[in-house]
């Protein structure tokens, strides 16, 4: 398999996956808050890797290596994106949070033209803004209910430019250190981060003894371990993978195709009703998806 599908492959995998997530993270919200589910999710991970890595079982060797410079990439992701959206959706809605999050693609790709120099193609441009429309159409069918806070429509913006950011530099940090080792440093960044968040928030409300109570029940730990291990280490490493092998612009468009996943996930697991609108939003999505990647190759070969 060469170097592009694996990237390819690798981004999919982290689409699934990240699909999969609003399932999983709305039944384990019946049980935390969301500061606390997100801390418990990474400290869960770190707690994992740290002992697969302990074990040789997963290849992490930051010794000689300035990882300091990961630890400035995982503020934007996982820190500053999961904080800045936890708060939009505090001031706003989810559908304007699915409004903003559709948009990812667009500032990645401004992003990725200005720092890294990897631009696109008129043609290329307009797939994109296929599968953004694609995504919007879907979310302004289910239903757009637009918040008066100004202070949520700064902090989904601040959320997106945060992946975009995120994308970017794993990106160039590729070049230096590898997806586990990316993947690594989010982790435990995300756990120190988010635990002292919680910690802080749990003893101001008194109920610090109760902190890990909710790992006691199965009905919880369940959904939390798949974010922790599914999410917050398979996915981000195929997303570190991907970006090792394919521009971040292309990886990114993937993001619209998490959107799907999510639909159909919620058909399949929670009994939703597939509308209509949705399977067309969904096939506008793959469209752009497709153009995108497919006249890369084009060009490339021309």
């Amino acid at each position: 398999m060469s170097e592009k599908w694996i990237g390819y492959f690798a981004a999919f995998v982290a689409t699934a996956i990240f699909g999969l997530t609003f399932m999983f993270s709305k039944v384990a919200l019946a049980f935390v808050s969301p500061v606390h589910l997100v801390a418990l999710r990474f400290l869960c991970s770190a707690v994992i890797f740290c002992i697969l890595a302990g074990f040789g079982i997963i290849p992490v060797h930051l010794k000689g290596k300035r990882w300091g410079a990961l630890v400035r990439l995982s503020l934007f992701q996982p820190v500053a994106y999961f904080t800045f959206e936890a708060y939009g959706l505090f001031y706003g809605t989810s559908s304007e949070a699915g409004l903003f999050v559709a948009l990812i693609p667009v500032t990645t790709a401004i992003f990725s033209g200005l720092l890294l120099h990897e631009t696109l193609s008129l043609r290329q441009g307009c797939f994109l803004a296929c599968s953004v429309c694609g995504a919007i159409f879907i979310v302004i069918m289910d239903g757009v209910v637009w918040d008066a806070h100004l202070a949520s429509k700064i902090f989904f913006f601040l959320a997106i430019l945060s992946a975009s950011c995120f994308t970017v530099g794993s990106r160039k940090q590729s070049a230096h250190f590898t997806p586990w080792e990316i993947t690594f440093v989010m982790s435990l960044t995300g756990a120190v981060v988010f635990n002292v968040w919680a910690v802080a928030e749990a003893c101001r409300q008194g109920a610090i003894q109760s902190y890990f109570t909710p790992l006691a029940n199965p009905d919880f730990l369940l959904p939390l371990l798949f974010l922790a291990v599914a999410a917050s280490m398979v996915a981000f490493f195929c997303t570190n993978l991907a970006l090792m092998k394919i521009p971040a612009y292309r990886y990114a468009i993937f993001d619209n195709a998490s959107t799907i996943i999510s639909i159909f996930a919620g058909v399949v697991f929670l009994h939703e009703s597939l509308q209509w609108y949705q399977w067309v939003g969904a096939i506008v999505i793959l469209f752009g998806v497709w153009g995108v990647n497919f006249f890369q190759k084009e060009r490339s070969q021309s």
